[in-house]
């Protein structure tokens, strides 16, 4: 069943998203310093707008 296998894009999100959430677990942090994680451990930079954003519309 194809469609429940993810794509690529929908993969990079999903660990870009448990970079930010393993973060946050450890304490609160600012958009930016999530960024610059998101920059260091080389995430594509529209999938980190991408991941940050939704996080930004959940808060």
């Amino acid at each position: 069943m194809p469609w429940l296998t993810p794509d690529a894009h929908t993969e990079q999100v999903e660990a870009a998203r448990d970079i930010v959430l393993r973060r946050l677990d450890r304490s609160a942090a600012p958009r930016a310093a999530l960024a610059r994680l998101l920059e260091r451990k080389e995430v594509d930079p529209a999938v980190a707008q991408e991941v940050l954003d939704r996080w930004r519309r959940s808060a």
